[in-house]
């Protein structure tokens, strides 16, 4: 009971956050988590969004190879820092980057008459446990991006931003296909 009490007031505690890893099902997400094996994972860091909502979204290009074997897999990591002490992150796989990178268009594309009801959302999903949705308000123009880590496992990590910042996501998720094109 005594043990139960700490470990509960400890993970209270700001200092004992923990970085989320979302995995539900993607390729990448299996191939870094292979065990008995030396798994070296190189990324680079494409871009950082500042949230309306004071975290930050970060996009990384990824490359995990397995030592022994030179087995190679690619995608994206998403990374949503809600606060200090909360972030997750989202995998992509190679393959869905080219349909994604349509899906984040369609939604750039919104406006306030996406449908001839005064409200709306519209909504893409990863197969990394990853939302983007676009929201309005009363006001037609006045559209929000929500960017979603951990919509099915754990708790997930939420951060909103101005819809402008789509293109430069899209701008951000290019340049790390262009990326991990040339480095295949």
């Amino acid at each position: 009971m005594n043990r139960f009490l700490l470990l509960l007031v400890l993970s209270a505690l700001p200092g004992f956050a923990q970085d989320v890893v979302n995995k539900p099902n993607t390729k990448l997400d299996a191939f870094a988590d292979q065990r008995g094996v030396v798994v070296i994972k190189g990324y680079t860091r494409m871009g950082t969004i500042n949230a309306n909502t004071g975290g930050t979204l970060t996009i990384e290009a990824e490359d995990f190879k397995n030592a022994a074997t030179g087995a190679r897999r690619q995608g994206l990591a998403f990374i949503v820092e809600e606060s200090a002490t909360k972030r997750c992150t989202s995998y992509v796989d190679d393959e869905e980057i080219a349909p994604m990178i349509q899906g984040l268009e369609t939604l750039a594309g919104m406006d306030g008459h996406a449908t001839p009801l005064s409200l709306f959302r519209a909504t893409y999903r990863t197969q990394g446990d990853l939302a983007f949705t676009v929201v309005n308000s009363r006001n037609p123009k006045d559209l929000k991006l929500s960017v979603i880590s951990g919509t099915e496992t754990g708790t997930p990590c939420r951060v909103l931003v101005d819809l402008p910042a789509m293109d430069e996501i899209i701008s951000d998720v290019k340049e790390a296909q262009k990326l991990l094109e040339s480095v295949r």
